[in-house]
């Protein structure tokens, strides 16, 4: 699973890009462009939904706006198909900071929450359910890594969370294995 930050961009020519990043994400940021890692940037259109292009973090700004917390950056962009860069255009901005490999993960369907934790309904080898509190790491919309209190092959509950409780008997059928 990849951790990303995510910024609203401009174009500023035929091959760069501003953007801005939150100031919590900066020193490791700077730590990793210093020390001439490629940190890619994928560019997507204003609503998320078609891909503008990709490239990689050319730059990055010496001080902190501290009107606004965040860093000013630059990357260069190669457009995809017939994409034009025209100075000025918004697009947004996701630049991936860290790919996690060999975690265990979930649907995000499958994480509840309530005041006291978050947690998932686990059905045990018996078929019935139980509710086992988890430790969050990344979340990307579509999956979630559990740091702590699910071990790989165990099952979950990804739909139908109405009257769900602890002991009950659930049926269910194997989503097919993650990519």
């Amino acid at each position: 699973i990849g951790r990303y930050t995510n910024s609203l961009g401009t174009v500023e020519s035929s091959n760069s890009v501003m953007f801005a990043i939150s100031q919590e994400c900066c020193q490791e940021v700077i730590r990793k462009f210093d020390a001439h890692r490629t940190l890619t940037v994928e560019a997507y259109d204003r609503a998320w939904e078609k891909r503008f292009g990709h490239g990689f973090l050319a730059g990055v700004d010496n001080q902190i706006d501290t009107a606004t917390g965040t860093l000013k950056c630059r990357a260069r962009l190669i457009p995809e198909g017939d994409n034009l860069m025209i100075p000025g255009l918004f697009l947004n901005l996701r630049m991936l900071l860290e790919m996690k490999h060999g975690v265990t993960l979930v649907p995000a369907a499958a994480i509840q929450r309530d005041p006291e934790s978050t947690f998932l309904w686990v059905i045990q080898s018996d078929n019935t359910l139980t509710r086992r509190p988890v430790g969050l790491g990344v979340e990307d919309g579509k999956w979630a890594e559990i740091q702590s209190g699910l071990s790989p092959g165990e099952i979950v509950v990804t739909d139908s969370f109405n009257n769900v409780r602890e002991g009950q008997k659930r049926r269910y059928d194997l989503a097919p294995k993650a990519e």
